[in-house]
Formats: structure tokens, C-alpha cells, sequence
């Protein structure tokens, strides 16, 4: 064993693990998001067609809804019963959805609100039809690829042949159906005894609670909308629980077929690692130790920690090993040590706050990066100008984020209701002596004392007051505006605004507007502390 190959095992399951996650976990998530899109939208497009049936200006009473349906109409909805039923056969959908199905088949006595309901389910019966087959396949395949993976490795990096049964079928499928949670359920049962019936449920209350109040179809699509995000939350975060599950118990088996004495425990150096991972880096167990989220991960959701051989010290001398440096996010090789002996160093040197914003910013990259994309769609050229400015605002500056929220809120308001638009707020007046003559005139004692304010906090003064009216202009239109009173003058109207000045600092500033027959005036203008 040389010190390359010691390397080798650390990086290459760390790569075989990313391969797996690209292949297997992310792309069917998106896959299961698509499924539930394409149903929802399927669903919207059958209520609408039976209230365009039996609705008038999109209502129906609940005695209308309940009226017995006849053969004619399911006819001119384009549903078919016996169709459903031959198609549940052949999907081998819930048994309570066949019976369903052939009673009112048999029967034909169903109301309209029925029928519709009995569409619904069927949609759903396909949409996770599709969602299991999706995890199904995702599981044999992560299984299959790590597994031969692991061999690969192994093979590579010790320079010798190894000698593997392939994995049939009927094993596979033993496999990824045996439970492995502590309550007993695999992956199907949770999503046909759990995730099914939840959703039917659900949906068909909402549509039930509709037509009682008076069916609104908008109101309705959006109940639905929440209805099947939290279904397809539920179904993707099962695939990515099940994938960790069976990444490691392929990685599992093949050390264990291999002969493999010990495994070492690899966890990844930045600050997305949670504290029992971090405690749990370059522990090293005995294979027949090896209790899968007891002393091998996964240890919860979307754990990113993996194993691979372990080796005694007499082949681990002098090497080094890869992590990401937390001041410029670049892959770095740095001495052989734990997660803890990593930390320790870094606070070490750069204390413990830095530490702390590194963790808070990696934890949430994700998140904040929607968050920022939000900002800075509505706030243009104050936004910060990269996702690293935002983080390093909203962790280390508490009192500048608290204005960026601030600006945030108010700009969106505006856009959520643009009836609150200043009157003439694109062509307004503002006179230059509410600066020169006021605010940065030391005469002017009244005005002069404002005029400071804007002077420390914003940077600007007699010399280049121009810039503090063109901000105020640019501004005229970006927020929303609070009509006061009529003064005999005109309306007069209060904006809010934040202006971020010379200096970058924020500051609240209150804007006074009068508006009439010969336009919009600017009237007053200071800050004011929030």
C-alpha cells in the first residue's frame, strides 16, 4: 500500500458517492417533481371541464353537485368508467381503488360531485403509480452501481483482481423491498398506505368544503397547489432518505463480500457538516460492527458522510487530504486530520465568529441564494451585488440587513399593489433650495439640523446634494405612497424609502409629496431611526 492509494480511497468514494447522487437522487427528484406538476395540472383541467358542464358563471349548489350522473354525461366529460377499471387492473393500483371502481361501474349510480371525485383519485392512482416505479428504479440502480462501484475501487486501488457474483434480479428486488426503518415499512407502503391516502383525502375535503361555500375555481387551485407540494415534498424526501439508505448498504455489502476487516468513517470539510457527523470523521469500526446510522452513515436525511477501507498508521504517513477552504470556497489539501482537528485550527487562527459566519453561510447557501434572487429582482441597484456580499450583509451586519429587509418589503409591496404608486411619480419636482437653501444651509438652523443627518449617515452635503436628488427621484416610483389629507393645496402624500447613500449605510427616509392640477412637488424630506 503506498501513500497515493491511501489518498485514492478517500477521494474516489467521495466521487463515486457524487456520481451516484448527479445520477440517481437528483435527477429522479426532478423527475417525481414533474410527475406531480403534470398532475396537478391535469386535475385543474378536469375540474375545469365538469364545472364548464354543470356550473353556471363557475358555481354549482351542493344540490346540483350531488345529483345522480347519468351515462350521457360521463359521455360528454370524455370519462369512462370501465376504462379506469381496466387500467387499474393493469397498474395493480390499491384494492380500495378497484373496488371503488367496479362498483360504480356496476352500479352507474354516482352523483356529479362523485364522478369528479372518482377522476381525482384516479389521477392520483397514476401519479404515484409513476412516483413508485420512479424510487423503484432510482434503488436498483444506486444499489447495483455502488455496489459493482465499490468493488471497482477496491480493485483500483489495492492493484488486484477481485471476484464478484452479479447481482440478479430477484436478489435486487429482495433487497430494496426489505424494511429497514425501525417501524417496519419500505418504501411502497409508505407511499400507497401513507402518501395516497393522505392527499385523496385532502383533496377531495377541499373540494367537498368549495362547493358547499361556493365553488371558487382559483381558490381551489391553490388549495390544491399546497395539497400536492407538501405530497411531492414528502415523496422526494423518501427517495433521497432511501437513496442514502441503500448507497450505504451497497457500499456495506460489497466490503463486507470482499473481506474487508475495517471501515473508516469520511465526512466532508466545510461547514455544511452537522455536529454529529463532524464528531463521527475518522472513526473507524470493525465490518462486523456495522450498524447503518448507529456508527455508519447515513446518520440522518441527506447525509453526505461515506466509508471506505480502513488501514493501519504504517500506510497513512505523510499524506494529505481535501477540504474547502471557508474564506474563498476553493478545494484545498491540508494535513491528515479529523473534522474537530480541522475546526480547532481554523477557529485557532481566525477566531470564533469568522468560524460562525463561515458555518451559517455554507448551512445555508441554498436557501439564501433563493432569497437573493428575490432581492435583487426588486431592488435593483441597491441589491448586493453577489450572493457572498448577501451572506457576508445578513450574518455580519444585523443592522444593514434589517434595512435591505425593510426595502425589500416595502419596493414589494408597491408591486403587489401598484395602485399605491405615488400620482405623477415618473415626472415629479424637487426644488434644488429644499437643499441648498435648507437642508445644507448653515443659516438655517431648522433645516441645517436635518441636513446633517443626511451629511453622517449618507455622505452627502452642499457639494453634491444633486446626487441625494436624483436618488429621491429615482426612488418616487419604486415605493408605495400613503395619502395623508387634502391641505387646500392639493393631496398630500408620505413615501417611506431606504437610501443607501455615498457611504453605503441605509437609512429610513421620509419623503413628503403634494400633488395636484399642476403635478407632483416634493415638500419635505429627513431621516428618520426605525
Amino acid at each position: 500500500m503506498n501513500e497515493k492509494s491511501v489518498e485514492y480511497w478517500r477521494k474516489r468514494y467521495n466521487l463515486l458517492e457524487e456520481r451516484l447522487y448527479s445520477q440517481y437522487a437528483y435527477n429522479n427528484t426532478k423527475e417525481i417533481k414533474k410527475i406531480f406538476n403534470n398532475s396537478l395540472a391535469n386535475i385543474n383541467k378536469e375540474i375545469a371541464v365538469w364545472l364548464q358542464r354543470f356550473a353556471e358563471n363557475n358555481n354549482i349548489t351542493y344540490a346540483e353537485a350531488t345529483r345522480l350522473i347519468g351515462t350521457k354525461e360521463l359521455e360528454e366529460l370524455g370519462w369512462s368508467v370501465d376504462e379506469y377499471v381496466e387500467k387499474g387492473v393493469d397498474n395493480k393500483y390499491t384494492q380500495l381503488w378497484d373496488t371503488q371502481l367496479e362498483n360504480a361501474s356496476a352500479k352507474f349510480h354516482i352523483s356529479r360531485l362523485e364522478a369528479l371525485k372518482m377522476q381525482v383519485i384516479n389521477i392520483c392512482e397514476n401519479m404515484f403509480n409513476d412516483t413508485d416505479g420512479v424510487i423503484k428504479n432510482a434503488l436498483k440502480c444506486t444499489y447495483t452501481e455502488g455496489y459493482y462501484g465499490t468493488a471497482y475501487e477496491v480493485s483500483k486501488g489495492l492493484n488486484i483482481g477481485v471476484n464478484i457474483a452479479k447481482i440478479n434480479e430477484n436478489l435486487l428486488n429482495k433487497i430494496i423491498h426489505k424494511p429497514w426503518s425501525d417501524d417496519g415499512v419500505e418504501f411502497s407502503e409508505r407511499i400507497w398506505g401513507k402518501y395516497r391516502p393522505t392527499l385523496v383525502n385532502r383533496l377531495h375535503k377541499d373540494l367537498t368544503d368549495c362547493v358547499i361555500r361556493g365553488i371558487n375555481p382559483q381558490t381551489l387551485a391553490i388549495d390544491y397547489a399546497k395539497e400536492f407540494k407538501v405530497s411531492e415534498n414528502a415523496a422526494t424526501n423518501l427517495l433521497m432518505t432511501e437513496y442514502s439508505q441503500f448507497v450505504a448498504l451497497s457500499n456495506t455489502d460489497c466490503l463486507n463480500d470482499l473481506g474487508v476487516e475495517e471501515y473508516e468513517i469520511i465526512e466532508t470539510l466545510d461547514g455544511n457538516t452537522c455536529g454529529k457527523c463532524q464528531k463521527m470523521d475518522k472513526k473507524h469500526f470493525k465490518m462486523n460492527q456495522c450498524e447503518i446510522g448507529i456508527n455508519a452513515p447515513p446518520f440522518h436525511n441527506r447525509c453526505r458522510g461515506t466509508k471506505c477501507p480502513y488501514f493501519d498508521d504504517e500506510f497513512t504517513t505523510n499524506i494529505k487530504r481535501v477540504a474547502r477552504d471557508p474564506e474563498t470556497g476553493k478545494t484545498v489539501h491540508i494535513d491528515d486530520m479529523s473534522y474537530s482537528e480541522w475546526k480547532d485550527k481554523f477557529v485557532k487562527e481566525k477566531g470564533q465568529q469568522a468560524w460562525d459566519y463561515y458555518e451559517k453561510s455554507a448551512k445555508n447557501k441554498t436557501a439564501d441564494a433563493e432569497q437573493y434572487k428575490k432581492y435583487k429582482a426588486v431592488l435593483g441597484k441597491n441589491a448586493p451585488k453577489s450572493i457572498e456580499e448577501f451572506q457576508k450583509l445578513k450574518y455580519t451586519d444585523n443592522e444593514s440587513y434589517r434595512y435591505v429587509k425593510l426595502d425589500y418589503m416595502r419596493q414589494n409591496t408597491l408591486l403587489e399593489n401598484p395602485e399605491l404608486k405615488l400620482p405623477n411619480a415618473n415626472v415629479v419636482t424637487i426644488d434644488d433650495r429644499k437643499f441648498s437653501d435648507y437642508l445644507f444651509n448653515p443659516s438655517n438652523s431648522g433645516g441645517f439640523a436635518k441636513g446633517k443627518a443626511f451629511t453622517s449617515r449618507l455622505g452627502y452635503d452642499i457639494l453634491n446634494y444633486k446626487d441625494l436628488q436624483k436618488e429621491i427621484r429615482y426612488s418616487s416610483s419604486r415605493y408605495p405612497a400613503i395619502f395623508k389629507d387634502n391641505n387646500g393645496y392639493g393631496n398630500r402624500y408620505e413615501q417611506k424609502i431606504v437610501l443607501y447613500g455615498n457611504k453605503k449605510k441605509p437609512a429610513n427616509v421620509v419623503v413628503g409629496w403634494l400633488c395636484n392640477e399642476n403635478g407632483t412637488k416634493m415638500t419635505s424630506v429627513y431621516i428618520k431611526e426605525v
